[in-house]
């Protein structure tokens, strides 16, 4: 199944300008083959989380709703935090 992305167009620019995320570097987390899948930690129970590798190699937490699926709904992405790149790369 092919999956498409949606990103609100305000918010794109948002975290491209504070976190320096594009949004092809979301596409690489969602297309790689180590993704966590976790609970949002903010405990929004629509949201989810991601957290997989660029083809640069950074690794980047994304947070998305899946309830448009196919669609993933991106709803922000910033670098992971220390304890969410051990828990990827270990």
């Amino acid at each position: 199944m092919d999956i498409g992305y949606v990103w609100d167009e305000h918010k794109y620019e948002q975290v491209r300008d504070k976190h320096s995320v594009d949004f092809g570097e979301v596409v690489d987390v969602f297309e790689g083959k180590l993704t966590l899948y976790e609970e949002d930690p903010q405990g929004n129970p629509e949201r989810l989380m991601a957290v997989g590798q660029t083809r640069s190699g950074r690794v980047l937490q994304v947070i998305f709703t899946d309830e448009d699926a196919p669609l993933v709904r991106l709803v922000t992405a910033f670098d992971a935090s220390k304890e969410w790149e051990y828990e990827f790369r270990k």
